[in-house]
């Protein structure tokens, strides 16, 4: 029980590192993001490592063995709405602590939110 349940922590917290990433977060809140939600689940020993293109997580329970997993960035885009809202996710998973099904519902609705067109994107930088 144990193991799945660091295994969930990993996953679910490894794609919300991801998403950040993806969406045009800076590296520190992402890291840091990412321990808070670990810890909140009372998982201590945990390592958190990020730069552009990758995110590296290892994480120890007492009494078992290290879980590592990496999760590697191609393209990355700016979207402050998803980043916005993952920001509020990780508020409210180290306030509540929901089970993780919960945590992946929201995931996945914040997920959905489209990316602007690159129309669009034009006239902004313009």
């Amino acid at each position: 029980m144990i193991q799945l349940n660091c295994y969930e922590a990993v996953n679910t917290t490894i794609e919300i590192g991801y998403q950040l990433l993806k969406s045009g977060a800076e590296i520190y809140r992402i890291e840091e993001s990412m321990r808070r939600i670990f810890e909140a689940y009372g998982i201590t020993q945990n390592e958190v490592f990020a730069i552009p293109s990758c995110i590296i997580v290892t994480l120890r329970l007492d009494g078992a063995e290290p879980v590592s997993q990496i999760k590697r960035v191609y393209s990355t885009t700016t979207n402050l709405e998803k980043v916005r809202r993952l920001n509020d996710l990780c508020r409210c998973i180290c306030k509540d602590t929901p089970d993780f099904t919960q945590v992946q519902q929201q995931l996945d609705e914040i997920k959905s939110i489209p990316a602007y067109s690159y129309g669009v994107q034009i006239i902004a930088f313009a």
